[in-house]
């Protein structure tokens, strides 16, 4: 059997690329630098998003000053600063999903999971008990339906066999 000139996997019989490094068999072989290679590994950008751990900072900070706010009797600041945190919750998600170094943002990442999980069977709860509210109301329709055929099915049996029993003399 064949081997690649170029990685050395073993090729597949009449194999023109190979299966391990996708170069053509029939290439001559590159020759082997020992030049070392320097890779350099890409920062993340936020682009827009700050970093989870001070969106959350920063939420929480706002949550706290909203709440003292409302207690010392500011009602509207305290009541902006608090729609801002709830409203920074999202960004920090969007964040969290993006970059999870912290544990702060896998917890936060698993809890917002974790509540749409129980949301979803909220939702698909309360839709059964829903639909199951509406149809004993459609049985019951379909139910006098059905009474109502037979009724109807019993009294034609009856005008059958009523001519039949009237042509007789008994």
């Amino acid at each position: 059997m064949d081997t690649c000139a170029h990685c050395g996997t073993e090729l597949p019989p009449d194999a023109v690329f190979c299966p391990s490094c996708g170069r053509r068999t029939d290439a001559p072989p590159t020759e082997v630098r020992d030049v070392p290679i320097d890779i350099r590994h890409a920062e993340p950008r936020y682009f827009g998003l700050g970093p989870p751990i001070l969106v959350f900072s920063l939420g929480v900070g706002l949550l706290v000053l909203g709440v003292f706010l409302l207690l010392s009797g500011s009602v509207a600041p305290g009541v902006i600063a608090i729609v801002l945190a709830v409203c920074l919750l999202p960004t920090f998600l969007a964040g969290a999903r993006r970059w999870p170094d912290t544990p702060i943002a896998r917890a936060g990442i698993s809890t917002a999971d974790r509540v749409r999980d129980e949301a979803d069977v909220a939702v698909t709860s309360i839709s059964t008990w829903s639909q199951a509210g509406r149809d004993p109301c459609g049985c019951a329709r379909s139910s006098s339906g059905y009474g109502a055929s037979a009724t109807r099915r019993s009294a034609s049996w009856a005008s059958l066999s009523s001519p039949r029993t009237a042509g007789r003399t008994s």
